[in-house]
């Protein structure tokens, strides 16, 4: 591969694959999940959610051909079940994979969020016990669609003592109804998990929650996946496209 100075772009890209790593690495170890290291990424060793790929790039200097080697060769039955390759170069047909969506990156630059009113009724808190933690599954799980399941499913009570993370759990009139999460490494925050649920859409929750989630380090930039819907929201909280990208699933 030719060496070639790193973009701005480039920096990007980098830091939010390693936080987007890093996330999924504490993520399924507060679940009690193995992961490792492997060239080019992360890889998680156990069966995990789905909601979380089961690789992640981190590292474009490596060879595309030795990072699908060394993927296949610790690859267990169907694990992992899917990958993430935030600099598209890979091929995993070989190994049992086919191409699935693309996905867009979006950042904005550090600095933070002009703080305004909240919607009327709602409150913005951390979650900091297991009790909350379980509300929040619960509010996630209907937000964005997913049957529930039991507490602790998603995310294991062990990553409320791992200062990267602030979970938030935002209320409308008393009532449960918002949820974002903030996760703070390599350079960037990573904003995860904002949904609203249904009964409480287009009330301004998830503007609020995005904007707690960047004031948890406002002096780094954020990036975030957005949703379709969700796009002119987050243009409007000063986000743009930095990034596009791919992801692989197991074929059958």
């Amino acid at each position: 591969m030719v060496a070639h100075a790193a973009t701005g772009s480039d920096s990007l890209i980098l830091a939010a694959a390693r936080n987007l790593a890093a996330w999924h690495e504490a993520s399924v170890a507060a679940l009690g999940n193995r992961s490792e290291r492997i060239p080019g990424g992360w890889l998680s060793v156990d069966s995990i959610p789905d909601i979380y790929f089961g690789w992640v790039g981190t590292d474009p200097t490596v060879d595309p051909a030795n990072v699908a080697l060394a993927l296949g060769r610790r690859s267990r039955g169907r694990r992992p079940s899917s990958a993430c390759d935030p600099w598209s170069r890979l091929d995993l047909t070989s190994i049992g994979f086919r191409a699935g969506e693309r996905q867009p990156w979006w950042f904005r630059s550090a600095g933070p969020v002009a703080s305004a009113p909240h919607p009327i009724g709602m409150s913005v808190e951390v979650v900091k016990s297991e009790i909350e933690l379980a509300t929040y599954e619960v509010v996630s799980a209907e937000g964005f669609g997913i049957a529930p399941a039991p507490p602790f499913r998603w995310h294991g009570p062990a990553l409320l003592a791992d200062r990267r993370f602030t979970v938030f759990l935002a209320r409308l009139d008393g009532r449960p109804a918002g949820a974002a999460l903030a996760f703070v490494e390599a350079g960037a925050v990573g904003v995860y998990g904002v949904t609203t649920v249904p009964w409480a859409r287009e009330r301004g929750l998830a503007g609020a929650l995005t904007g707690h989630a960047i004031n948890v380090a406002a002096n780094l930039p954020s990036v975030l996946q957005p949703s379709p819907e969700a796009r002119g929201l987050y243009a409007r909280l000063g986000y743009a496209r930095f990034a596009e990208f791919a992801t692989w699933v197991r074929s059958g």
